[in-house]
């Protein structure tokens, strides 16, 4: 599938039966595929509007004002990572997809998730829920197009194998394969220039007890969304200090309700303590059910992908932080599957990453699909491996504004696209 942008308009009126919305910017592309006899031309509308109980990005993907495809809704942390999400519903009807239901194939391509995981709010569906970089103008696309289809099998293909070819903001620096690998290696520099992944917290009691303690370990991880990342980690420390453990079993037998109450005494709280506490409560019972209570049993013997899967069971955890735990057990708790088995070990694509993937010219754009294959192209015998040097890289010197390009471990090889 091709998706060519073909011009933008900064004001437009969307007419609905009820009323009229604003939206700025609408983008203009026109979408060739196989299956279309001509090119189809598509709107992508950005507004605001007031939803579960906040204001939210709003996007709509349409033909015409009869014809809508899509609509997407920013999700809790929007402000932070510029994600958007659509509901999905069963084939045929206007019922949610929920877990437990027939999966559309054509759905297998995308990062589906929860949506409870990342929107919360008044009269929020449940349901399961396709997440997007909200720039992600192709895969925008291709979601309304699997939505409005019935389930095709060259809908995945559509999904997957695009082309984006974006005539606005003409003569941006492009990269060339051995700019790309330069960058790489650049990255891979400094990684190898730390001794390990870097502190998890501003507390060394707190990075001590992570260390030590795989369950605590794998408690941040599985809750690490929506916040500073060491204000979270420290939360399994503070946790243990109030309730004077930090037992699998004990924590199994705790309701969410009494979980979620301890969660808003502690001195760090998550952004999102209900989610938080629910995705605790699942851990635990994992841990006690079907580890006998051993954390490290997650990992220990077992191949990436079976780390990868098993963590994907926890309530709220997906495959962005399933990767990322792989990442950190192999730098940091001694865990070394066999070099093969990391080839599908991936980025987590979070906001930091995508803007170094794209400012270099690793990903030709800023979304965490492209972050993806890029590093699945450029290191393909272990993607994942330039997760934590470009997150370092991007939280400390690549900031969204006013980066400090001068004294970045990047800048003989950063073309400081967008900056």
């Amino acid at each position: 599938m091709r998706v060519e942008i073909i011009g933008a308009q900064t004001n437009f009126v969307f007419h609905w039966p009820l009323g009229a919305e604003k939206y700025g910017p609408v983008i203009e592309v026109t979408l060739s595929h196989s299956r279309y006899t001509r090119p189809v031309r598509l709107y992508v509308a950005y507004g605001f509007r007031e939803a579960f109980g906040a204001m939210r990005r709003r996007i709509l993907i349409f033909r015409n004002e009869a014809d809508v495809l899509a609509e997407f809704v920013g999700v809790d942390n929007w402000a932070q990572d510029k994600r958007v999400a659509t509901f999905l519903r069963q084939d045929g009807t206007k019922k949610y997809l929920r877990r437990g239901d027939p999966f559309p194939s054509r759905y297998n391509s995308f990062n589906i998730v929860h949506s409870e995981s990342v929107i919360t709010g008044r009269y929020a569906p449940r349901c399961l829920a396709a997440v997007v970089d909200e720039a992600d103008i192709p895969t925008l696309v291709a979601l309304a197009i699997a939505r409005e289809q019935g389930e095709i099998a060259n809908v995945r293909e559509a999904s997957t194998n695009y082309e984006a070819t974006v005539k606005i903001d003409v003569g941006q620096p492009t990269a060339n394969l051995d700019h790309r690998l330069a960058v790489v290696q650049a990255l891979l520099d400094y990684r190898s220039r730390q001794q390990t992944g870097g502190p998890f917290t501003r507390d060394e009691n707190a990075d001590e007890f992570l260390r030590q303690n795989p369950f605590a370990f794998l408690m941040a991880a599985s809750i690490d969304r929506g916040a500073l990342a060491e204000a979270v980690w420290q939360i399994p420390f503070l946790l243990k200090e109030k309730l004077g453990h930090l037992d699998p079993q004990l924590l199994s037998q705790m309701s969410e309700d009494e979980l979620e109450g301890t969660l808003r005494q502690l001195d760090r709280q998550p952004r999102f303590p209900r989610q938080s506490a629910r995705t605790i409560a699942s851990l635990a019972k994992l841990v006690t059910d079907q580890f006998n209570g051993d954390a490290a049993s997650v990992w220990k013997g077992r191949e990436p992908l079976d780390v990868v899967q098993t963590l994907q069971e926890i309530w709220g955890v997906g495959p962005g932080i399933a990767h990322m735990v792989v990442r950190i057990l192999i730098d940091e708790f001694g865990y070394h599957p066999s070099p093969g088995s990391l080839q599908k070990i991936d980025v987590k694509p979070d906001t930091h990453v995508a803007r170094v993937f794209y400012r270099t010219g690793l990903a030709t754009v800023r979304s965490g699909k492209a972050c993806v294959e890029a590093a699945r192209q450029l290191h393909p015998e272990f993607p994942g491996r330039l997760d934590w040097p470009t997150w370092e890289i991007g939280r400390t010197w690549c900031h969204e504004h006013d980066p400090d390009c001068v004294t970045c471990p990047l800048c003989r090889v950063c073309l400081r696209i967008g900056t």
